[in-house]
């Protein structure tokens, strides 16, 4: 199991990243995606059958007080495949990549790094499993914001009507480690 990892930020807030431990930090992160994510809300399951499958690739960002200000969910995957939104995992899973299902911040915490600090985590945790690439499916036309941490669009022929489900904007893209 990975360890804490604990920052201040430049605004002088003292953050820790932590991985899940229990089935009620999940209940956290659900609670902060449906908030955030208004337009694509998912069962509280989807969450669950990562952290059952997957625990080491659930990462959340609190203050002090506890406060969560964000998280990071995770988990293999074959290379070249994309999970759709709201659908439960079940295993064994394909280990090609570490598909990062969600990273995501509340509004108030943005412009603290905390996006930087949680894909450094995933990058530790796909190195420790001895996986090589990372990959995502940007939503929202966040391609651009993915990009800056060196992740490449990847037309996947395949993969072109469910990216077409997930609305305008949405791109598969790879990074290797």
């Amino acid at each position: 199991m990975m360890t804490p990892v604990t920052f201040t930020t430049p605004q002088q807030q003292t953050i820790t990243l932590r991985p899940a431990a229990h089935p009620a930090d999940v209940d956290r992160v659900v609670q902060l995606g449906n908030q955030i994510h208004q337009d694509h809300q998912e069962h509280p399951d989807v969450f669950h059958s990562r952290f059952a499958l997957f625990p080491q690739g659930l990462w959340l960002a609190e203050r002090e007080d506890g406060r969560l200000l964000g998280y990071a969910v995770s988990h293999p995957l074959a290379l070249n495949a994309s999970v759709p939104l709201d659908m439960v995992l079940t295993g064994p899973l394909a280990r090609d990549v570490l598909y990062i299902h969600d990273v995501a911040t509340d509004p108030a915490a943005r412009g603290l790094g905390l996006g930087k600090k949680l894909l450094e985590r995933l990058i530790a945790v796909a190195q420790a499993e001895g996986i090589g690439q990372l990959a995502l499916t940007a939503l929202d036309g966040l391609a651009p914001y993915w990009a800056r941490f060196g992740f490449v669009e990847t037309d996947v022929p395949a993969l072109r009507a469910k990216l077409a489900s997930y609305g305008p904007g949405a791109a598969y893209m790879l990074r290797a480690l």
